[in-house]
């Protein structure tokens, strides 16, 4: 008898239209891909593909793969199945409360727990780094290097370390003074200028302390196109005056601090 192909997603074998009915051949067929199929065969590997038996043997080892995964291989509360290499099956314990999961290339998993490089608690500095979790508390010392966007944070008794910008000769502000000390230590007259917000972008509300150090007296200058707000003037009096510079907007700053005109 002929046999036609029937079925695309699980395909078997029926007998052909126009061949008289024998059951118990066609099942063999349905069932095992051919009419001469020996229904003793042991060696799952001789199953012809495809056939509805092929199918079921097929599903039944990816079940069992499945089932060879047993519980007890979890020793403990919060352990991990992993691997060690392909198709071999290896067990991460649980970590220590805190720790993270991180990627290890060097251990039997290839991973490893691990305490977070930054936590509420321990101290940590930000360099160039935009905070922008909403509604969380930050506690602890931040030193502040460069630009910082702090949003939506409380900082609670915070410990805030500037860092300085030593000058001796005439400076023009930079984006990296953001939040700095410039000290200035030049034996005669200089100037700091404050640039425009084309050449350096501060944002709105940047504060810079300047302080002068040395005998040189310093003026705060702005560049064409800024004006820097101040009273009685934009001098620092004296070795040692020091004044705060605030952007209020584009290109519109404000100086408070020891000043003379």
């Amino acid at each position: 008898m002929a046999a036609e192909n029937i079925g695309t997603l699980v395909p078997t074998k029926i007998p052909g239209y126009s061949d008289a009915a024998d059951i118990q051949a066609a099942l063999r067929l349905y069932h095992y891909g051919s009419y001469t199929f020996d229904t003793a065969e042991s060696n799952t590997a001789n199953l012809v593909n495809p056939s509805i038996a092929y199918t079921i043997n097929n599903i039944q080892s990816q079940i069992d793969d499945i089932d060879g995964i047993s519980p007890n291989v979890y020793t403990a509360k919060g352990s991990l199945l992993s691997a060690s290499s392909a198709s071999t099956v290896a067990l991460l314990s649980v970590g220590a409360n805190g720790s993270v999961l991180t990627a290890n290339s060097g251990t039997a998993t290839g991973l490893e727990w691990a305490a977070p490089s930054i936590t509420a608690s321990n101290s940590a500095t930000f360099t160039n780094k935009t905070i922008s979790y909403a509604d969380n508390t930050l506690t602890g010392v931040v030193g502040i290097s460069a630009v910082q966007t702090l949003t939506f944070k409380t900082l609670t008794a915070p410990i805030i370390n500037l860092s300085t910008s030593p000058q001796t000769a005439s400076y023009s502000l930079v984006l990296s003074d953001a939040s700095r000390i410039v000290e200035v230590s030049v034996g005669s007259a200089n100037t700091v200028t404050v640039p425009t917000n084309a050449s350096h972008a501060f944002p709105i509300g940047t504060q810079i302390l300047v302080i002068q150090t040395n005998t040189g007296q310093t003026t705060l200058t702005p560049a064409s196109g800024v004006t820097v707000n101040a009273t009685p003037g934009l001098k620092l009096r004296a070795q040692w005056s020091s004044a705060v510079l605030i952007k209020r907007g584009v290109d519109t700053w404000v100086a408070l601090g020891d000043l003379v005109a």
